[in-house]
């Protein structure tokens, strides 16, 4: 490294400074910082979903929007929409929780899941350990 300054380059010299020096790293900002938890988080979700296809088992958002689906689907069956229209409220209104995970259930293995990994996955939406 050469400076135009002779009286720095001079000073530098006696130093013996490595070339490889550089001065200490700027403190990364906030925004950058929270950048960085992003695509961290972002990697992190990338090699879940890897590895979860390479497993076999459902993504959870896909779970949720079949489980959703079938308890629409029971709501409509049960005509809630009546009931709530001749009660003015939903109390009394009774579902079949068999029922809605056998929708549920049934289109899992419509997508081409097995049934026990279909099982575990609507148990661990819906019955989840306590610990998790």
């Amino acid at each position: 490294m050469t400076f135009c300054n002779a009286a720095v380059q001079h000073i530098l010299d006696d130093l013996d400074l490595d070339d490889d020096f550089a001065p200490p790293p700027t403190p990364e900002s906030a925004s950058a910082a929270a950048a960085k938890a992003r695509r961290d988080e972002a990697e992190r979700k990338r090699t879940e979903r890897a590895e979860r296809r390479a497993e076999g088992r459902p993504d959870p958002r896909l779970v949720d929007s079949i489980i959703a689906r079938a308890l629409a689907d029971a709501l409509k069956a049960a005509d809630a929409r009546g009931h709530v229209v001749r009660h003015r409220k939903l109390d009394g209104l009774t579902l079949d929780a068999k029922a809605i995970l056998g929708l549920a259930m049934n289109e899992l293995k419509a997508r081409g899941f097995p049934k026990d990994v279909a099982k575990v996955a609507l148990q661990g939406r819906l019955l989840p350990c306590e610990h998790d």
